[in-house]
């Protein structure tokens, strides 16, 4: 399976963590505050804020097959998330330009008048000390070609295809607990 993240400026980080759990069952990450730190847990399309119940897939699936990531420099924010727990996991890689960089923050909009300040309020770790990156480095590096790309060949995306090929596939997280139901059924969140 490709995902393709090229263009996708962010969007709803709860929503970004339940996507990215169809395809890395189980991480977490630490957020550094000037009013403390949290602790952000998924597992199987269920999040958990400082082990609270925060949001949840209702019927989740994991997919087991092979996985490649498509960014590009306007992928942002959600879109770097999403990529970054694929490649911290060694899932699969990630094909394309380095991400626009703001992969590492949390901002918060503040409206003054006809103007607003927007300020960074949280960074983000693994909780092996990791920092977040500040931009997704791709695994295999390439960018778009405008020229082949109006011929109708993507470059990008078949470098993605051809990637697969040798991209992990992983046990299903089901697996030791008996449960017979095809992994990747319904795997789109």
């Amino acid at each position: 399976m490709v995902v393709d993240l090229r263009g996708n400026t962010g969007g709803n980080l709860f929503e970004c963590d339940e996507a990215a759990s169809a395809f890395v069952p189980n991480f977490s990450r630490l957020s550094r505050s000037p009013d403390g730190n949290g602790r952000t847990v998924v597992s199987m399309g269920t999040r958990l804020e400082d082990g609270q119940v925060s949001g949840a897939v209702r019927v989740p699936a994991f997919w087991t097959g092979p996985v490649s990531v498509v960014v590009d420099k306007s992928s942002a924010s959600c879109s770097e998330f999403f990529a970054y727990e694929v490649q911290y996991a060694k899932r699969g890689p990630i094909v394309g330009e380095v991400t626009a960089g703001v992969a590492n923050t949390a901002t918060q909009v503040f409206p003054l008048g006809d103007a607003a300040l927007q300020l960074t309020v949280l960074n983000y770790l693994k909780p092996d000390g990791t920092p977040y990156p500040v931009r997704v480095t791709p695994d295999v590096a390439g960018q778009d070609d405008i020229q082949k790309l109006v011929q109708g060949q993507d470059v990008l995306l078949d470098d993605a295809i051809q990637a697969l090929q040798t991209a992990p596939t992983s046990a299903s997280p089901n697996a030791s607990q008996g449960n017979n139901a095809p992994d990747n059924a319904g795997s789109r969140h």
